[in-house]
């Protein structure tokens, strides 16, 4: 019988023997990718790497999710009876202004704890958006607000990078500063 029992007792056994060797690399700064198949090998491990960390994220953001949940229904326990209280307070002290307040001018009552009082409010107007706009557009365009926005991606397809510099119709824009980003490298 073998030292190993199976292929994946190997394959883990090489892995420990590449780990290790691995860390004695890192530390004196020598071990250099000379092959594809040290190429192959290490973008396996960095994609179960890869893989792990986003299985432990996948984890933590299940966790939290869950205890966000337990903790939002304990608020919501704990809050409500008390915003029920308040509610009951709020429409007895309404009443009390009310009964104070009809046959007086008066908008409000200043109490010893605070003030309680009636404000006017706005009228909320409803209409349909589209409608509207193709009506001020006919009849009062002073209503209507015009956003402008700068469209990079046809800025880019129609003016020119040279020495660092922005040209746009052939012309120097001193005012768009040009800064060049370094390629980015991916394991896919």
């Amino acid at each position: 019988m073998s030292q190993f029992e199976t292929t994946k007792d190997l394959l883990d056994y090489i892995d420990s023997i590449d780990e290790l060797e691995y860390a004695n690399d890192k530390n004196t700064d020598h071990f250099k990718i000379s092959s594809i198949d040290q190429a192959n090998y290490y973008v396996k491990k960095y994609k179960e790497l890869e893989e792990e960390c986003n299985n432990i994220n996948q984890s933590a953001k299940n966790c939290l999710e869950e205890y966000s949940l337990k903790v939002d229904t304990w608020r919501e326990n704990s809050i409500n009876p008390i915003k029920n209280k308040m509610d009951y307070y709020k429409n007895l002290l309404e009443e009390y202004a009310h009964n104070q307040l009809d046959n007086s001018k008066k908008k409000s009552l200043k109490l010893i704890e605070g003030i309680i009082s009636f404000r006017a409010q706005q009228p909320i107007i409803n209409y349909d958006e589209e409608t509207m706009i193709n009506y001020l557009k006919e009849h009062n365009n002073n209503c209507l607000r015009t956003t402008f926005k700068v469209d990079k991606k046809e800025l880019k397809s129609l003016g020119q990078i040279k020495d660092n510099n922005f040209y746009f119709n052939d012309q120097l824009l001193d005012f768009v500063n040009v800064e060049n980003k370094e390629p980015t490298f991916s394991i896919k």
